[in-house]
């Protein structure tokens, strides 16, 4: 018979060695879990409104991407404050894979705004899957028949060219901010909501010049209503291959949006990989190419490594352009 001071001893051990067990068998099943991932339906949070490009190309995507993963992607538009509402909430979501948030070029400049606390680093990435040049564009009737035509002009008559952008701070207003730099020209700039509102106003004749994305200017130059006068991606545009690179006519300025998917920091390895795996493999997909093509998203890849790496370089020029139009804090 054991005494009482050995049987203390002995449940003691036996307690260990359960809970043991216990921690191993909850070890062993949090990584099965990982191993089968996912065994259930993904929530994608999308920070702009429905039916928007930004919406529509993530959708499409996505659709492409629950075939290669084998469970349902839910689409959830979360509007709000140029997207910081929805990073806010996708940053604080835990970390499993099971919720995936679309981003965009707005996140860096919300953060070198200081109007979010959730960085462009505070997420781990997928893949980039778009990519969207801006251009500076003339109605066909303008005195403006090239940038240096533009520039000129900016340069002998300062603030008196009005150019349409989106609000101040915004991505059109950077590469604007970049090329007045760069070039010595002044402008004055006529801020609009959205893109939709710089394309009518420059339709209306109520501004000069407008930069916009090229996707809403596609129909306007094919019939003639409008000029390209230059774009701001590193190569010239298929859409538009007449129209030369800000960089090709001698101005540092290569500045696009893009879209990408993320997942919160601390995800683990082998999810990240399964993920990123199906929306590779869904960009690949060539009906996914062919719907891209047809919806004008403007489709570019950028592995997870490139993609960061791309990112570390551009967010100092975006505080620097922010910066110099006195806009950062």
């Amino acid at each position: 018979m054991l005494s009482k001071k050995n049987f203390v001893w002995v449940a003691l051990i036996v307690a260990i060695a359960i809970f043991g067990l216990i921690a191993a068998g909850c070890g062993g099943s949090k990584q099965a879990q990982q191993k089968n991932f996912p065994t259930k339906p993904i929530q994608l949070i999308i920070p702009w409104p429905a039916g928007g490009a930004s919406d529509l190309s993530t959708r499409a995507l996505a659709k492409y991407a629950e075939k290669e993963l084998g469970q349902p992607i839910t689409p959830v538009n979360q509007d709000g404050a140029n997207g910081a509402t929805a990073w806010a909430e996708a940053v604080k979501a835990r970390p499993d894979g099971y919720t995936i948030v679309m981003v965009t070029f707005d996140i860096m400049t919300n953060q070198a705004l200081g109007r979010s606390p959730t960085k462009y680093n505070d997420f781990e990435y997928l893949l980039q899957f778009t990519s969207q040049p801006l251009a500076f564009v003339v109605k066909s009737d303008s005195p403006y028949k090239t940038l240096d035509d533009l520039l000129k002009a900016g340069k002998a008559n300062p603030g008196t060219i009005r150019v349409a952008t989106t609000p101040l701070g915004g991505i059109y207003h950077q590469a604007l901010a970049m090329v007045e730099k760069d070039s010595g020209a002044k402008f004055r700039v006529v801020p609009f909501p959205g893109a939709a509102e710089v394309n009518t106003a420059l339709l209306g004749g109520h501004v000069d010049v407008q930069v916009n994305t090229l996707t809403l200017l596609d129909s306007h130059v094919k019939n003639g209503t409008f000029r390209v006068l230059a774009v701001t991606s590193e190569k010239r545009s298929p859409r538009f291959p007449d129209a030369p690179t800000l960089k090709e006519l001698g101005y540092n300025t290569v500045h696009e949006s893009f879209r990408a998917i993320a997942v919160p920091k601390n995800t683990p390895p082998e999810v990240k990989k399964v993920l990123s795996d199906a929306f590779t493999k869904a960009y690949n997909n060539k009906e996914f190419q062919e719907t891209a093509d047809k919806a004008k998203f403007d489709i570019y890849y950028r592995s997870p490594e490139d993609f960061i790496k791309f990112l570390d370089a551009f967010y100092p020029k975006v505080q620097a352009v922010l910066a110099e139009a006195g806009l950062k804090r």
